[in-house]
């Protein structure tokens, strides 16, 4: 299984590292990819380049919802309309947890896509 995680140097939190060595912990087997864009903007042609992974992960924390974030929102569906399937954490700062709750709540968000029970209750979620 290899998942993608993809963040932003601007990105007002960075939980990457974190993620994915919780990642590895958690899920045996599995390989993870960390990719820093250079800026919101550029997470899109990063996320829109992988190949051959189960899941790419995209991880953005914004102090004010710019032009920038909407655009990566709106791509980031177009990619999922593309095929590519991803998990979108695109946060408010203000609304974030502590850097280790943040990562514990992708890192069960990400759990559960794989060991969900129920399909169409993931589906609905995410």
């Amino acid at each position: 299984m290899k998942i993608a995680i993809i963040s932003s140097k601007d990105s007002e939190m960075d939980v990457s590292s974190l993620l994915s060595e919780k990642l590895l912990e958690s899920i045996a087997g599995l390989e993870v990819k960390t990719i820093i864009a250079e800026n919101k903007l550029e997470i899109i042609s990063e996320a829109a380049s992988l190949e051959n992974f189960d899941l790419i992960v995209v991880v953005l924390y914004y102090e004010k919802e710019t032009v920038d974030v909407k655009v990566v929102m709106e791509k980031l569906i177009d990619l999922d309309l593309s095929g590519k399937k991803t998990m979108k954490f695109i946060v408010n700062s203000e609304e974030a947890l502590s850097v280790e709750n943040e990562v514990k709540r992708i890192a069960e968000a990400i759990t559960d896509k794989f060991f969900v029970k129920n399909k169409d209750d993931f589906d609905e979620q995410y």
